[in-house]
């Protein structure tokens, strides 16, 4: 017999319950946002003019959208208080895409340092599983 928390302290079905309103307007549209975004990011992902300062910021902008759509699922379920965590990382990934293009003299610079950082820290982190 599984043990089963009290309801007074824990209870999904009436969180669930409470905020089916909000979740049956927030829902589609947070659906529509994630849609658009994905088409904007295909649009985009052609190689456009230029060198791979781009692909910094698409890789940002995926990581944005990829975090959206879990703070989607965790919303549908009613799971709101994790779903502050990938919130927290589409704030970080918007504060990335800001600087990467606030100055655009500056972009290119700034895309190629983030590329190279993003370089080190994955031969770093394969180089520590390495078993020799």
């Amino acid at each position: 017999m599984p043990t089963k928390p009290p309801k007074t302290l824990f209870d999904p079905d009436l969180s669930e319950a409470q905020i089916r309103p909000l979740l049956d307007v927030a829902l589609p549209l947070l659906s529509e946002i994630l849609a658009y975004g994905l088409a904007l990011f295909a649009r985009c992902s052609y190689r456009p003019d230029g060198g791979d300062e781009n692909l910094a910021i698409l890789l940002v902008y995926r990581h944005f959208l990829e975090m959206l759509d879990s703070v989607i699922v965790q919303v549908a379920e009613s799971v709101a208080a994790p779903a502050a965590l990938q919130l927290r990382a589409m704030f970080e990934a918007l504060l990335a895409i800001e600087y990467l293009t606030a100055d655009t003299s500056k972009t290119v610079l700034r895309a190629y340092a983030y590329l190279y950082k993003m370089e080190v820290n994955r031969r770093k982190f394969y180089a520590s599983n390495d078993p020799n």
